[in-house]
């Protein structure tokens, strides 16, 4: 696991929310009670930001599923491929510094690759539209012996960029983890420095982002954080510290509090006001360029119960953990949900069903009032009637998670 200090966030970028260490964790509400215990998940937790300010925040459960210890709304959780925003942003801070342009390509970065990938720019990357395989095959194995995460990338890299191209690059949406590696690869070449420093430098610090790390969260054999978990054959939880390797971290490896997620959040409902980045900049990580994809967000406008209203979204998984975030610009709402665990089943449907609650309490009535109509249905009221795989109307994510998560996928 990869840990690291960083530098206070500056006085142009204040947050307007402080959750307090000392503060007590409020006891978790009914419906996130029965969720929790009709979802055979270890734990959930969830943390609701509004117009700048933390609303509700919320943890059941246990760190582990053979111990005692509960969950606490400071633990940090494992989100995945919801760290490929996070990718994202810190490579839209090198694009405004002139260090790199949205269209460099590898050829431009890395001299020679395959003919056919020659001209993939850093945009297509991080678009998944560069037609680069999901995730990267066994003979990635032999880049684990180097002992440097930036040495194990540099290894991956020239394998990847002398193969042929899954797809023919710019024609086709194509999920992948390994294109996302190589951009923070493409960073690293230009700036001499590894991802792990970039993203402190150029996000995690900056936003006060303190509690930040890759892979396990927990370590040894303790139980100071949560630990990821999996299914047997005979359908027993299985506690785990492993992770994919910590090389392809630009892919989706963190680990973070809730408070520090919801801080990286904070700025993306805030766009070019919180001072971070340009709006256009915010616009262009938020325009999809094919299959509703931008970079490191799904954007979509069609659910039923936001009447049409614009959302980013974003599921991860890297087999042991699973996360959501929702972001609902209009309302000034995010959502962000994890657990720890990956079950496809009553497991996605617990976290959806988390979410849906959310919305139904935070987001809907404020779209209405905004919006000045009705919106055709509410959310139903999940406390009183949850059942594992029922389908709780039309904000879905099913289509995306399935497609985004390939291969348990990061």
């Amino acid at each position: 696991m990869v840990r690291f200090a960083v530098t206070p966030f500056p006085a142009f970028l204040v947050l307007g929310f402080v959750i307090a260490a000392s503060e007590g964790a409020p006891a978790p509400t009914k419906t996130l009670q029965k969720i929790h215990a009709a979802s055979g998940l270890p734990a959930i937790g969830y943390i609701v930001l509004q117009d700048g300010q933390v609303k509700d925040v919320q943890a059941v459960g246990l760190r582990r599923s053979n111990a005692t210890i509960p969950v606490t709304i400071h633990d940090k959780w494992h989100i995945g491929s919801c760290g490929k925003a996070m990718t994202a942003t810190m490579l839209a801070r090198l694009v405004e510094k002139g260090v790199l342009r949205w269209s460099s390509t590898l050829r431009s970065v890395f001299g020679k690759t395959h003919p056919d990938l020659a001209n993939v720019t850093l945009a297509q990357l991080l678009s998944h539209t560069a037609g680069l395989v999901n995730n990267p095959d066994l003979t990635y194995l032999v880049c684990i012996q180097y002992k440097t995460l930036p040495k194990q990338r540099a290894c991956a890299l020239r394998i990847m960029l002398r193969r042929e191209p899954w797809l023919p690059p710019g024609t086709k949406f194509h999920y992948s983890n390994s294109g996302y590696v190589v951009a923070a690869a493409m960073a690293e070449r230009i700036t001499n420095k590894s991802f792990e420093i970039l993203m402190r430098e150029e996000l995690f610090g900056p936003l006060g982002m303190r509690g930040v790390g890759y892979g396990s969260p927990a370590r040894g054999n303790r139980d100071t954080q949560p630990w990821g978990h999996t299914t047997t054959l005979d359908g027993k939880l299985q506690p785990k510290l492993s992770d994919l390797p910590l090389g392809f971290a630009p892919a989706g490896l963190m680990h973070m509090p809730l408070q520090d997620w919801v801080k990286f959040a904070s700025v993306h409902l805030q766009g070019g006001k919180s001072g971070f980045l340009r709006q256009k900049t915010f616009d262009r990580l938020h325009t999809p360029v094919l299959n509703g994809y931008a970079f490191g967000w799904n954007i979509d406008n069609e659910s039923e119960i936001l009447n049409g209203t614009n959302f980013l979204f974003h599921a991860g998984s890297n087999g042991l953990w699973s996360a959501v975030a929702v972001l609902v610009p209009e309302a000034d709402t995010a959502l962000l949900v994890a657990a720890n665990l990956r079950d496809k089943e009553k497991g996605d449907a617990a976290l959806m069903a988390v979410v849906k609650n959310l919305v139904d309490r935070f987001v809907v009535s404020r779209i209405k009032r905004l919006q000045g109509n009705v919106v055709s249905r509410t959310m139903p009221i999940l406390a009183s009637r949850w059942e594992p795989k029922k389908d709780f109307g039309s904000l879905s994510f099913g289509k995306n998670w399935d497609e985004s998560e390939g291969c348990e996928s990061w």
